[in-house]
């Protein structure tokens, strides 16, 4: 027994020193937003003549600009707020590589001052909201709950706005967004469906101790604002049963089963789909236009280790480059 327990130490310990030799190794390449096959043209001005009310859901008074938004959402009001508000600066640095639009941030909390300059800086319109609770008896407690996720659902308060993209803030814009709006958004409303969302990945197959998904997932939505949608989102989350494992994503699922417009996977590429689903990954690769972290989040790669799997999670899911990535853009 006790030779076998050291054996297995011996290989646990050659197991770490390998993946930190491999970690520290990798972390020496120079990845760039250059270094994504970016289209050339500059940014697409999303201009039209629209009513300039002040955003009537915000307390801040700011006005809508643009006919459309790409709004996000920050509510944890702890160290991983600092976190995800880096994070949305990123994205908000990578939206304006392309599409000029409204930039949206629903602050469900207050902020740290120097997470408002850094965001206000990156051009997101602050929006103060209050925070929508979780069903009133879960399972369990658990870090979606705990996050408030239930709160992008105002999003849907934001009426100013013709068409919303709702972001998480672990994504990244890899290209131009402006054709969610003017392509993918005419699609949808000939079909008479208000939300549109992608196929959670990967789809029915189960990779590295992953989960096979057959649901959409929620970091990417497109939808038409409505004051009447909100209002049965949020009773909803009480009156219909749905698993708050997953919280805002089953009930959206659930609300939305047979009524969303599916989004193609280039406007939501889970960076797992990269390893488990290598021939859609690059077949697509081209034309994504946002990059979604979920299991491999871009910060775990360097020094904001919260817990000790975080900075292997990018060498198991093969996807040093995109968290490489992610360290290239400036967070300020």
């Amino acid at each position: 027994m006790t030779i076998k327990l050291q054996t297995t130490m011996n290989f646990v310990a050659i197991v770490i020193v390998i993946s930190l030799f491999h970690i520290l190794c990798v972390s020496k390449l120079s990845v760039t937003t250059q270094d994504w096959p970016y289209p050339e043209h500059p940014p697409h001005n999303m201009t039209k003549k629209i009513n300039p009310d002040p955003l009537r859901s915000c307390l801040n008074g700011h006005s809508a600009q643009t006919p459309y938004a790409i709004v996000s959402m920050i509510s944890k009001k702890n160290k991983l707020q600092r976190i995800y508000s880096a994070s949305a600066v990123k994205l908000a640095k990578t939206i304006r590589k392309f599409t000029n639009v409204d930039l949206v941030m629903l602050a469900i909390e207050p902020l740290h001052p120097d997470d408002s300059s850094a965001l206000e800086k990156a051009e997101w319109k602050i929006c103060a909201m209050q925070g929508i609770q979780g069903p009133p008896n879960p399972k369990r407690s658990n870090r979606f709950l705990e996050a408030n996720l239930y709160s992008k659902f105002n999003a849907w308060r934001l009426t100013e706005y013709e068409a919303i993209l709702l972001l998480d803030s672990d994504t990244l814009a890899v290209g131009d967004l402006s054709t969610a709006f003017t392509h993918t958004l005419p699609a949808m409303l000939a079909q008479n469906k208000s939300f549109a969302a992608a196929r959670d990945r990967p789809v029915n197959i189960t990779c590295r101790f992953g989960t096979a998904w057959n649901v959409f997932n929620a970091g990417v939505i497109l939808l038409l604002p409505s004051l009447a949608d909100f209002d049965i989102l949020n009773k909803s989350i009480a009156e219909v049963p749905h698993d708050t494992d997953m919280a805002e994503q089953d009930l959206l699922n659930k609300m939305y089963a047979s009524s969303f417009f599916e989004l193609p996977f280039h406007y939501n590429a889970i960076v797992t789909s990269k390893v488990c689903e290598p021939d859609t990954w690059h077949r697509e690769r081209e034309n994504i236009k946002i990059v979604h972290f979920t299991t491999a989040k871009g910060w775990m790669y360097s020094y904001h280790w919260q817990s000790i799997e975080d900075p292997f999670q990018c060498w198991w899911w093969d996807v040093q480059d995109l968290c490489l990535l992610w360290e290239s853009i400036p967070d300020s």
